[in-house]
């Protein structure tokens, strides 16, 4: 299967109603911390997760 991607990079997504609303670099960075804090393995003892 061929892929529809220029590069064989994973693409960054951003939710356009976000980005509208506070900026296109704000939501990039927002998304970034989303998907490290999904990824993270770090969890402290109160649940919470850290990168």
């Amino acid at each position: 299967m061929t892929s529809k991607l220029i590069t064989l990079e994973s693409p960054l997504l951003v939710p356009p109603l976000l980005a509208a609303e506070i900026g296109l670099e704000e939501a990039l960075i927002l998304q970034q911390i989303h998907y490290f804090c999904l990824i993270s393995k770090h969890i402290k003892a109160d649940g919470r997760r850290w990168f």
